[in-house]
């Protein structure tokens, strides 16, 4: 059996631990003949997800956290970079390929490496706009879709050649972890990506997935829920806890968007409306490119679903208050998609939107509304939780728990804002809440206290460096600003 561990970053991410926790456990279990091969960028690319803007310091950073992270473990593995893969051929298939297609979009693929969605995925995290035009501009785009597709095309050879069986990664979503598990799913290779569930070293394994796939999510969901271990009564307590924790603002497998709101404020103009509809958006950027599954069933993207549901409200329910609370995530975002929201609220008197930095409440919104829609923000399930009948208008990872109404087409929407609707069973949202606090599996030898405190491999922090690194580091951010000169010091590990 021969295994290929996809390690690649080692700055600011907790993956860096979690596959060093799998190349331990799979060299203490290798039998003989068994080869463990683990694959790091180590400067190959002087750019990725980690370090969009491409600065030579953190690159250096990154290949000494990864040289000195492999100094905790020893054992029978083979330590491999980008570059030890990858040929000058490679290159040229790739620059070759972006002659002929040199503009890349959602749809842009080769074989079936869905390099566009990979780049744009990057892209989207990083500078949260979809502008198309603005990504062929950035150097990065330009830099790492080449890179990224030679790393495809060496990839499928190196598995091919070195006969391995089992690839196993973290997410997969990005760039250079894509090309990678697309290549062992050409040759028929399960691909096993990790992700983190939640705080105190818990993990997921998805085979032959994405992280985001909504049927897999959902069998981790109702695995944790099926877990022996807790009564029908204990569960029930802990998934309540869950919503009450985020109720109040709770830091727990994500930040807390809630800190800079004024517990109890409304809008002045909707406190005494006979009714009101709540419109949470979405901060969607890690879903952005993440597969047709994702494909909104109903609208092109949020803002022409968004701008649907306004026309439907001005028109045909013009009694009705529509309340659109903009993600607090999105402040400070200059995109078409957030100024084209802030302006909605001129087109209709019954339409008012909540700026992102608002301190208006998002709990005591759900509280004074009588319906609530959403595009998949997980406060969606909490509003159904509080009992609020819920309209969901895109895909998420609830869309089978069965705790919001999903039009059967588009044309079913206005009959879901002017039905009265009936609470949701919460059962759904429980068994959410319940996996949220209690889901994923106890990895071995990674453990992270908080999802903000360093990740830890047998109890040692990941990321500590000595006053020589951060003397060395500095030195060469200041001479790539001054000099635009990179200095790559491999010689230094």
């Amino acid at each position: 059996m021969n295994t290929l561990i996809v390690s690649a970053y080692n700055v600011n991410t907790c993956s860096r631990s979690i596959m060093l926790d799998q190349l331990a456990e799979r060299v203490e279990s290798k039998g003989p003949s068994d080869k463990i091969y683990y694959l790091n960028c180590l400067n190959s690319f002087d750019a990725c997800y980690f370090n969009f803007e491409g600065r030579p310091n953190v690159c250096f950073s990154c290949r000494i956290n990864a040289n000195r992270n492999l100094r905790l473990f020893n054992g029978d593995y083979t330590p491999l970079s980008f570059q030890d893969i990858l040929t000058a051929d490679d290159l040229n298939q790739a620059n070759l390929f972006f002659n002929d297609n040199a503009a890349i979009d959602f749809n842009t693929k080769y074989h079936n490496f869905e390099i566009g969605e990979a780049l744009l995925s990057v892209y989207i995290s990083n500078t949260r706009s979809r502008d198309l035009e603005l990504a062929n501009k950035s150097t990065y785009i330009m830099k790492s879709k080449v890179n990224s597709l030679a790393l495809y095309i060496a990839s499928k050879r190196f598995l091919k050649e070195n006969g391995i069986n089992t690839v196993v990664s973290f997410n997969g979503r990005m760039d250079y972890k894509r090309a990678i598990f697309r290549a062992a799913e050409a040759l028929g290779i399960d691909c096993y990506n990790y992700e983190r569930t939640r705080p105190g070293g818990y993990i997921e394994i998805f085979k032959n997935t994405l992280p985001h796939n909504i049927v897999a999510k959902t069998e981790w969901i109702n695995k944790a829920w099926n877990n022996p271990e807790y009564t029908l009564d204990e569960k029930t307590k802990i998934g309540i806890q869950f919503f009450e924790e985020k109720k109040a603002g709770k830091v727990i497998v994500d930040k807390s968007y809630v800190a800079g709101q004024q517990k109890g404020l409304l809008p002045e103009e909707v406190k005494n409306s006979s009714r009101n509809i709540v419109l949470f958006t979405s901060s969607d950027d890690e879903f952005a490119a993440v597969g047709k599954e994702y494909k909104n069933p109903f609208f092109v993207d949020q803002l022409d679903g968004i701008n649907y549901v306004v026309d439907l409200m001005g028109k045909q329910l013009p009694d009705s208050n529509l309340i659109i609370r903009m993600h607090p995530n999105l402040k400070g975002v200059k995109g078409a998609e957030a100024t084209g929201i802030l302006t909605l609220d001129k087109i209709h008197p019954n339409i008012h939107v909540i700026p992102p930095e608002s301190p208006v409440d998002s709990y005591a919104l759900i509280n004074m509304a009588d319906k609530i829609i959403v595009f998949g923000s997980s406060i969606g399930i909490e509003s159904s939780f509080w009992r609020k009948p819920v309209i969901l208008l895109a895909k998420s990872f609830y869309w089978f728990l069965d705790v919001a109404y999903i039009p059967n087409d588009k044309e079913d929407i206005l009959s879901l804002l002017k039905t009265d609707l009936p609470n949701k069973d919460i059962t759904g949202c429980i068994k959410y809440g319940f996996y949220a606090l209690k889901g994923g599996v106890k990895a071995k030898y990674y453990d992270q206290k908080t999802i903000t405190s360093p990740p830890l491999f047998k109890g040692i922090r990941m990321n500590d460096y000595d006053w020589m690194t951060k003397i060395v580091a500095r030195i060469i951010r200041i001479v790539y600003r001054v000099f635009n000169v990179r200095m790559r010091l491999k010689w230094i590990k």
